[in-house]
């Protein structure tokens, strides 16, 4: 019962860990994002004065 128990908490801690990954790579991703719409504004915006 105690080997079931360690392994019942261990999965939750890795579970937790991979939750907070997750979480960390979907803030980057909107992060990135956002960046590379700014970044295809700027691109249009001066595509659009060298014309």
């Amino acid at each position: 019962n105690t080997n079931l128990d360690r392994l019942n908490s261990q999965i939750t801690t890795v579970t937790a860990s991979i939750q907070n990954t997750i979480d960390r790579y979907k803030q980057q991703f909107v992060q990135l994002d956002t960046m590379m719409s700014k970044m295809n504004g700027t691109s249009n915006y001066l595509a659009q004065q060298f014309k």
